[in-house]
Formats: C-alpha cells, structure tokens, sequence
C-alpha cells in the first residue's frame, strides 16, 4: 500500500526548489506559514528602511489558497492585493515500493532452468 507524503518547495517567478518532505499535510502547511511569516517581517524591515517611514505589520498577510491537496501558501500586499513573487506549495506524493526486479527474483527463488548441474 502506498504511503502518501507532502512536500513543500519554495517557488518564484523563475525557480524552485524543495526545503522539506512531511508526513502530515498540517505540519506541511504550518512550516509553510512560518516561512511566509519571516518573508512579511523581511519585507516590512525592507520598507521601512527603503521609504523611511513606519509600515504597519497589517499591510502584509500570509494567505492560504486552498487546503492540503495542491494547498499554497502566498503573501498578499493589502493595499493593492498584489501577491508577493515567492509562494509555497504543498503537494502530495504517494510512495510505493519498487518492484523486485526480474534477476532479483531468479536470484531469491532460483527455477530449475537456472540450476546448475554438476
């Protein structure tokens, strides 16, 4: 029986790439809010210090498009309700044993056509 997994990759406009692989979808979903959290904090320390003003921590927010099969997280500009180019997606991944291949299983359970004879 197939075990289901879920990976979470970070992706921009141009890459992609995997940062973990999770048993449960929740736990998947969560690491995803966390890292979209330290983006927002990244982002508002990058506003402040670009426009030399205060930038309220409502004027970011971490969104949650849909749940578990195929969720993604993104980060959502309020004012203008742009999405930030950096998203993270969860998706699920059934893991199946390999199948033995065929000289393994003449190996294991040797036929007579493969005896040798003395």
């Amino acid at each position: 029986m197939p075990t289901k997994v879920y990976t979470l990759t970070e992706t921009t406009d141009r890459t992609g790439y995997v940062l973990a692989v999770f048993a449960d979808c929740e736990q998947a979903i969560e690491v995803a809010r966390s890292n979209a959290d330290h983006r927002i904090r990244r982002c508002i320390a990058t506003d402040e210090k670009l426009f030399n003003a205060t930038v309220g921590p409502a004027t970011y927010e971490a969104v949650l498009l849909s749940e578990c099969e195929q969720s993604r997280v993104v980060i959502r500009y309020r004012p203008t309700g742009e999405h930030d180019a950096i998203a993270w997606h969860i998706s699920p991944f059934d893991i199946v044993e390999p199948a033995l291949r065929r000289d393994q299983t003449t190996m294991t359970n040797p036929s007579p056509a493969n005896e040798v004879v003395p």
